[in-house]
């Protein structure tokens, strides 16, 4: 077992364990310095955590979910705390691979919701990107209305988009380190890091094989500077979607915005540029996706 030096009552330092001495995560270092000074900004600390040692009387899991290519999934995370103490703050952080699927939205799980009457904890700031997510959550600031101990606590649900390229697989959805966050609960002002039991989306069906012709935004079979406006549109909600989204990803790498106008502009004016496949004809792509496309009339 490892020794660690720490400072005793008196001053002098002493060896305790290091499983046994105090651990404080940045997110208790942070609640601890709001209490002092009530500046709420240094929450901002709260988000990277220090990874500690798994301790077993906090389990952190996600129950398998189910959909279809293109489907939005709702996914659970639950904390199992039912054998350890009061927590006043949680953080989160799941990895998928991206092209996969992807987390659009995290929205309060039911147990978080109901905390404070109603109100749900005093904060929260969530991080998401295509390979992932993290949510950074305090559930009372002052420490007077912590999580009890729960057999089964409902923390998040998140959405996740699955691409429609996909098919007959499972998607692991991976307790991580994502951008320097990673899982841990906080007790008082000490850390820990709890046990973590990863979950999965189970893709059926089939995937997308419609045809369409990348950069086609306005769906008139040809790609001219009017498809950049139009694209340019959609991004910003003032036009809206057609038939085939995905036509809008002009640079082939499974999302849409501003970068693929610039593309596009660039296959248009700039000499040796080119746009990605499907193009000029209709096709199809193996690029993951989670835009959607149904048949035009130019690509039936």
């Amino acid at each position: 077992m490892r020794l660690s030096p720490c400072l005793s009552a008196g001053g002098t330092v002493s060896k305790l364990p290091l499983d046994l001495r105090p651990r404080r995560s940045r997110v208790a270092r942070a609640i601890q310095a709001i209490r002092a000074t009530g500046a709420i900004a240094l929450l901002l600390l709260a988000i990277p955590i220090v990874t500690l040692a798994q301790q077993p009387n906090y389990i952190l899991s996600s129950p398998t979910s189910f959909g279809a290519p293109g489907d939005l999934v709702q996914v659970r995370f639950d904390l199992d705390s039912s054998n350890g103490m009061n927590l006043i703050a949680v953080s989160i952080a799941v990895c998928n691979v991206a092209g996969t699927v992807e987390p659009i939205t995290v929205d309060l799980g039911l147990t978080l919701a109901s905390m404070n009457g109603g109100l749900g904890p005093e904060f929260i700031v969530n991080d998401l990107a295509p390979n992932g997510f993290s949510s950074g959550i305090i559930f009372s600031l002052a420490g007077a209305l912590p999580l009890p101990p729960t057999a089964v606590a409902e923390l998040l649900q998140v959405d996740y988009q699955i691409s429609f390229a996909i098919s007959g697989v499972n998607v692991p959805l991976t307790f991580c380190v994502f951008q320097g966050v990673s899982n841990d609960v906080v007790e008082g002002l000490n850390s820990a890091s709890p046990t973590t039991i990863d979950g999965e989306i189970v893709v059926s069906g089939v995937p997308q094989t419609v045809e369409f012709i990348r950069g086609d935004v306005s769906e008139d079979g040809s790609v001219s500077i009017t498809d950049a406006i139009v694209l340019f549109g959609r991004l910003l909600g003032a036009v809206p979607d057609g038939l085939c989204p995905q036509s809008g990803d002009v640079n082939a790498d499974g999302t849409r915005d501003i970068a693929d106008v610039v593309s596009l502009l660039s296959a248009l004016f700039i000499p040796g540029a080119a746009i990605t496949p499907p193009f000029p004809a209709c096709g199809t792509s193996t690029v993951p996706t989670g835009l959607a496309c149904s048949p035009t009339p130019i690509c039936p």
